[in-house]
């Protein structure tokens, strides 16, 4: 049964089904429901809307009272910025937008050491010095998270969600999903039986232009290069996993560079910490 579908919101869309539904009595309200909490998890986490929550932070450089979901975003991008040592990095809203990706600024900024950027207290979240939060690396993965435990609150364990090509399914019925090839759509590179798992993908074909400084740039940039140094060549990923979130977050990093421009070894500790198997092209 399809619950979503469709739906446009944080930059792609979304679609939700229930896999096995035949044996729970359907909400009728479920739908309204998982859709209210997508839109209005970009209204808050949106950097291109300057009304949100994350918006807020960034410009008044202080937020008091912060839900306990973006405290708990924060948390997972400083510990997978010192994972990564420092190729995942959630400060890179100010290298984003000097490359057109968002309002336009003219200059890029220094990296951020994120976990000199952000500070948590019980009360507040603090933005110190300079730097910005963007959450695109790991919002998506999080909020499939968020629908995921609804869901299942409500008594439904059978279900597929699809955020834009980052998929999860849960339950008994395992599902044949087919790997398209972002850079010949419509052409497909296999298949894979998700049986209880998340798949994440990453392409820096999706989002990518023309910068009259910088040439061919994309939304996944290299916090350790400038933009002047990035690879002409395009990157994609795909990542099979038990957690959507670190799935989401490789396929990133899988994309940043090319295969020689990050740590082996860090990513092969994360692959075996979250049971990840990736593919690159």
């Amino acid at each position: 049964m399809l619950l979503i579908d469709g739906l446009e919101a944080l930059g792609t869309k979304w679609w939700v089904r229930l896999t096995n539904p035949e044996f729970i009595p359907i909400d009728s309200c479920i739908s309204q429901k998982i859709t209210g909490l997508i839109l209005n998890f970009q209204l808050a986490y949106s950097r291109f809307d300057q009304a949100s929550l994350l918006s807020q932070l960034n410009q008044n450089r202080k937020l008091k009272n912060p839900p306990a979901e973006l405290i708990e975003m924060l948390i997972i991008g400083i510990d997978f910025y010192n994972q990564t040592g420092g190729l995942f990095n959630i400060g890179l809203e100010n290298q984003l937008r000097a490359i057109g990706y968002g309002k336009p600024i003219q200059t890029i900024e220094l990296v951020p050491d994120i976990n000199k950027l952000i500070k948590i207290t019980d009360s507040h979240i603090q933005l110190i010095g300079r730097g910005n939060i963007d959450l695109g690396g790991l919002g998506k993965g999080y909020l499939i998270e968020l629908i995921a435990k609804y869901l299942r609150s409500q008594g439904y364990h059978n279900f597929l969600i699809n955020g834009g090509g980052d998929i999860l399914v849960s339950g008994d019925s395992p599902q044949t999903i087919t790997l398209e090839n972002p850079f010949e759509l419509g052409i497909s590179l296999g298949q894979v039986v998700l049986d209880n798992q998340a798949l994440a993908c990453s392409s820096t074909a999706k989002r990518s232009w023309n910068h009259p400084s910088y040439g061919q740039v994309s939304h996944i940039i290299n916090p350790k290069k400038s933009p002047s140094q990035a690879p002409g060549n395009q990157t994609a990923s795909f990542v099979v996993g038990s957690s959507i979130l670190a799935a989401d977050i490789v396929a990133t990093i899988l994309c940043i560079g090319n295969q020689t421009s990050y740590n082996q070894e860090i990513l092969e500790r994360l692959a075996d910490m979250y049971g990840l198997v990736v593919k690159v092209l």
